[in-house]
């Protein structure tokens, strides 16, 4: 995940592969919570903390 379009102006966050415009993630908050859909990604890797 180099590159990705986010866009924030719906209802959530939808972020796009630039490539094949595949939907990645989705963040929705509402009513004291927060949904992230991580349906088209396989792999998140974060980096760790020294």
């Amino acid at each position: 995940m180099g590159r990705v379009h986010v866009y924030i102006q719906a209802p959530g966050v939808v972020v796009r592969c630039p490539d094949c415009e595949q939907v990645l993630m989705r963040v929705v908050q509402g009513r004291g919570r927060s949904w992230v859909d991580l349906r088209g990604m396989r792999c998140l890797e974060f980096a760790a903390s020294q």
